[in-house]
């Protein structure tokens, strides 16, 4: 068998990269790129949680439906694309008391059948989600709330409209703190797995949220997206996270809020990239031979973006993260005996 080094990469950069899409993301903003008219009026300023957490104008999600002449089209919403569609999440800010109403016509209106909850009820000293109230013309019932491990809730809401009624399930994920990353990648594994299982329309978007509907739900939207890439085997070779993050902070600002949760998105990427590779088929890279899939688990492998060597029968495959965006990801076979696989993440 024929041994060769790869370089080890580091997560050291990844703060500066960060930096360098606050920079770009602030540019956006200063120059008014991407204009934000309508959140900024008069009457719709008391609806947005925060002031600078607003939805794009070409990007808001638009309410039609409207029970008074007080109803209005705005809501602190905005359409994210996905793989399959240019509306394919709906990422939003916790419900306030006043627009609690507009958030449940929102997803009736759009048909959504998943709503994922990413932040706690109260969190420092504010509410961040009001209980669901019996409103004029349309009410709601809890009809299920049951309790699960990995500090995950499903709930069941039946919404209830004159001569029609729909199911709407809840994923509450209890312990994301805020402005902070989960200590477990699979518990975030889990609930994107839960998020699809119970998404049985396709076309639906489904509706993440956390308090301002940025950081947390950003996570989520990548992390489902590059999941999706995988599953699809539509991974390209400019895919990168800096070019994902920027593409839908062109569509909501501030997704992914942190370089913490920055972080995590490599992070998860790495485990994404690994569980997939164990699934592939090396024939179809090298011609030879197949993964035997190793009992590597995320405790288990080192929180920075380093080598992972992976042996499949006589032959060694290495999946290597490489700094910065300098390099697309591809398939280096390295003679008869090795094969390098470089992910530009």
């Amino acid at each position: 068998m024929v041994t060769r080094t790869a370089p080890r990469a580091s997560h050291a950069f990844l703060p500066s990269i960060f930096q360098r899409l606050k920079i770009q993301s602030t540019k956006y903003r200063t120059d008014k790129t991407y204009s934000s008219k309508t959140a900024e009026k008069q009457e719709n300023i008391k609806r947005n949680r925060y002031k600078d957490i607003v939805p794009f104008d070409h990007s808001r999600v638009k309410l039609n439906f409207t029970t008074s002449k007080n109803d209005s089209d705005y809501i602190n919403a905005s359409f994210i694309r996905g793989v399959s569609s240019s509306t394919e999440y709906i990422a939003t800010q916790g419900p306030l008391p006043h627009t609690l109403l507009d958030f449940f016509r929102m997803l009736w209106e759009h048909n959504t059948e998943v709503v994922v909850m990413a932040c706690r009820e109260f969190e420092m000293g504010k509410v961040t989600l009001f209980s669901a109230l019996p409103f004029p013309f349309f009410s709601l019932n809890v009809c299920q709330h049951l309790s699960s491990h990995s500090g995950l809730v499903y709930g069941c809401l039946l919404c209830i409209f004159p001569q029609c009624s729909r199911t709407l399930k809840q994923l509450h994920y209890v312990t994301w703190p805020d402005h902070g990353v989960p200590e477990s990648i699979p518990s975030i594994l889990q609930l994107l797995d839960e998020m699809r299982s119970y998404q049985t329309h396709g076309e639906a978007p489904i509706c993440i949220h956390c308090s301002a509907g940025c950081g947390r739900t950003g996570v989520l939207c990548v992390i489902d997206y590059t999941r999706n890439l995988l599953k699809n085997q539509m991974i390209t070779a400019d895919f990168n996270i800096y070019d994902l993050v920027l593409g839908m902070r062109k569509q909501r600002p501030s997704l992914v809020q942190t370089k913490e949760q920055y972080e995590l998105l490599y992070r998860t990427a790495k485990l994404l990239f690994e569980r997939h590779l164990q699934s592939v088929d090396i024939g179809e890279v090298s011609g030879q031979e197949h993964f035997t899939k190793p009992s590597t688990t995320e405790e288990e492998m080192s929180p920075t973006l380093s080598l992972l060597s992976y042996d499949f029968r006589h032959n060694s495959v290495d999946l290597v993260m490489c700094d910065g965006c300098s390099q697309p990801p591809h398939y280096t076979l390295c003679g008869s005996n090795q094969a390098f696989y470089y992910p530009n993440i």
